[in-house]
């Protein structure tokens, strides 16, 4: 339970900042709409669009990952170019959570909406995350 907290003469931001953080709960401004909930989730439901990222990943930087706990989910061959069929790529598919992105869920279904892979011979990452998280693995 709260204590009695005078609310006049505060902006509603203050509002629910000085109310929802006792319940270790947060807050984020959607459009029509303010979703409220904890700071992870607020993190890894997103209303936003989710973005696709490419990343130049030296192997110092990609064997970091593994360094901090990072495993490989799946190692697959695929052909990216149907008209090429002989050119062959590998991709290291990571675990969603991975230390630098959290994952991204449907907040209604609950359904896995982002993904990281590494595509050994060019040493990219392709990560498809919301915006705000990676703006601030990018940051990191």
């Amino acid at each position: 339970m709260l204590p009695k907290i005078d609310l006049q003469n505060m902006s509603i931001k203050d509002i629910l900042k000085t109310v929802l953080k006792p319940l270790n709960l947060d807050y984020s401004v959607q459009p029509g709409f303010v979703w409220i909930s904890t700071p992870k989730k607020l993190r890894t439901e997103t209303f936003e669009e989710l973005e696709t990222r490419y990343y130049v990943m030296t192997p110092e930087m990609f064997q970091a990952v593994f360094d901090e706990g990072g495993t490989v989910m799946a190692m697959e061959l695929i052909t990216p170019d149907p008209e090429k069929p002989d050119e062959v790529v590998s991709i290291i598919s990571l675990p969603n959570e991975v230390s630098f992105l959290l994952t991204i869920v449907d907040p209604v279904t609950g359904e896995t909406l982002s993904f990281a892979r590494y595509l050994t011979e060019s040493r990219r990452l392709i990560a498809l995350n919301s915006p705000m998280n990676l703006d601030k693995s990018e940051s990191a």
